[in-house]
């Protein structure tokens, strides 16, 4: 005996024997497909019952991130996700393009190898690709300052403005300034202007001297990059300067 209930979503079958008792069920909706069959053993008065389930085959694979800038020595780790949402599952391989740039491990963890571009692709095992495309860079940091070289007037006072970029997530440092034992100027921070600060420095005789402006780590035990500015105090206010 075979029974059918339609719906506009899912149909189900049911076929049962002489004794009313299910012989298989079959299910077909958007979702998946099943067929579940029923065996009997008289003697042992038992049921066996054996459930296929089969989802659709998956259409597209996507990686998280399509596009990724690291430092050299950083990690970052990339998943996938097939669509539909419900679809069969796959194995997934990646690879490198170019692992002197950037490695990758079979879980998508990756690891910023050398400066330049690669393509990180992942394989389902259905043949779907689907690529990442990451920049190496040399420098997690890069510090930016308005002027290298500087020459004032004893007793003028001149704002140098210094900026941090940095690659990846938010970031944590310091900026200091090294002065040695120049005596021709001072130097000051001054407070927090929308994406950096201005260094000031003051003329106090004439003299010139190199400072060094560092980006430090906060516990300021490591100096991530730094800049030179060489400085230069005229007591003669009436010269041109560059």
């Amino acid at each position: 005996t075979e029974y059918s209930s339609p719906d506009e979503d899912y149909v189900i079958d049911y076929t049962y024997d002489a004794e009313g008792r299910p012989l298989s069920e079959s299910y077909a909706g958007s979702d998946y497909t099943s067929q579940t069959d029923y065996t009997y053993d008289q003697a042992e008065s038992r049921r066996t019952r054996t459930v296929v389930i089969t989802y659709p085959p998956a259409e597209e694979i996507f990686i998280g991130d399509t596009e990724l800038t690291l430092a050299v020595g950083d990690e970052y780790y990339l998943y996938t996700y097939f669509m539909p949402y419900n679809c069969a599952a796959e194995t997934v391989t990646w690879s490198s393009s170019d692992e002197s740039v950037a490695q990758v491990d079979e879980g998508g963890n990756v690891l910023a190898v050398g400066a330049g571009t690669a393509e990180i692709t992942a394989a389902g095992s259905s043949g779907l690709t689907a690529t990442c495309t990451v920049t190496v860079v040399g420098e997690k940091f890069t510090l930016n300052v308005a002027a290298e070289d500087l020459v004032l007037d004893v007793g003028e006072e001149v704002p140098v403005f210094c900026y941090v970029t940095y690659v990846g997530n938010y970031l944590t440092y310091k900026l200091r300034f090294v002065k040695g034992d120049a005596e021709a100027f001072s130097l000051k921070w001054g407070p927090w202007e929308d994406t950096g600060w201005n260094l000031y420095v003051t003329g106090l005789k004439a003299g010139t001297a190199t400072i060094q402006v560092q980006v430090i780590s906060v516990d300021e035990l490591t100096v991530y990059t730094a800049k030179n500015i060489s400085i230069t105090v005229q007591d003669d206010n009436t010269a041109e300067k560059p």
